[in-house]
């Protein structure tokens, strides 16, 4: 039943998410082939597609994340709530479809947003970027900067997802009450992000006390080796994703226990 609910949310998600990446695409495309003139005309446009382009990709991180959360507080709380919550299914179903729905939007804007970054860069310089990618090869003592790269949108990625979850959390635990619903979930949102950042942070500490090099990164500006690099992406990516478990879990038990429809 989760599928066929997951299903329900993609569609319903994806028909703003699909067209903003549809929308940062075709500003990348334009942006390149504005490139092809070489007037005074093309080049003014080039510089207002880029200025857009900027603005979409940005927006690629704010758009899936707040839509996951119009979608969540409308479906299971407000409008839909009613249908939704005499359907034959578990509250931890409801649930894990709605956050799946979010995940999955989340990581198609921001693939989207970084393939237009690389439409855009790459062809506009592929000789600048190429140096840059060596140089940071060469800080880091690896042979290619791709595994390195490809972790750091990994931990980007678990950290947006983390916010979102936040939000998803808040949103329980805040229509649990009966009263000033949307005043308490956005507080439980913002208490749980400061907990989870503390509670990662005081990890990282903790373990750097045992660990030296790991502190180093805190602690120095010089680029540390690329194992130690690794070892504190990698502590991140992890710690984001066991705190998002944790307020999904949280959440279903809140949910179970009972809610309050708007």
């Amino acid at each position: 039943m989760v599928g066929k609910l997951l299903k329900y949310n993609l569609i319903s998600e994806g028909k703003l998410c699909g067209s903003y990446c549809l929308l940062t695409l075709a500003c990348a495309a334009a942006y390149r082939l504005s490139g092809l003139g070489s007037n005074a005309f093309f080049s003014i446009m080039q510089k207002g597609l880029l200025i857009m382009l900027v603005v979409l990709v940005i927006g690629s991180i704010l758009v899936p994340v707040v839509e996951g959360w119009v979608h969540y507080n409308r479906h299971v709380y407000k409008d839909e709530g009613y249908l939704t919550n005499t359907l034959p299914v578990s509250k931890g179903a409801i649930y894990w479809s709605e956050w799946l729905s979010g995940a999955l939007c989340l990581f198609v804007c921001l693939a989207c947003a970084v393939f237009s970054l690389w439409l855009v860069v790459y062809f506009e310089d592929p000789q600048w970027m190429q140096a840059t990618l060596s140089g940071l090869a060469e800080q880091l003592h690896i042979t290619h900067p791709a595994g390195i790269a490809i972790l750091i949108g990994i931990t980007y990625y678990t950290q947006v997802l983390f916010v979102m979850t936040c939000g998803f959390a808040g949103m329980t635990i805040g229509h649990y009450f009966d009263k000033d619903k949307t005043a308490k979930s956005v507080l439980f949102s913002l208490l749980m992000y400061i907990a989870g950042i503390l509670i990662i942070l005081g990890m990282v500490f903790l373990i750097g006390r045992f660990d030296p090099e790991l502190m180093e990164i805190l602690n120095s500006d010089v680029i540390p080796d690329v194992s130690v690099f690794r070892l504190f992406m990698g502590f991140a990516c992890g710690s984001y994703i066991v705190c998002a478990i944790l307020l999904d879990l949280i959440s279903i038990k809140v949910m179970n226990k009972g809610m309050e429809l708007e």
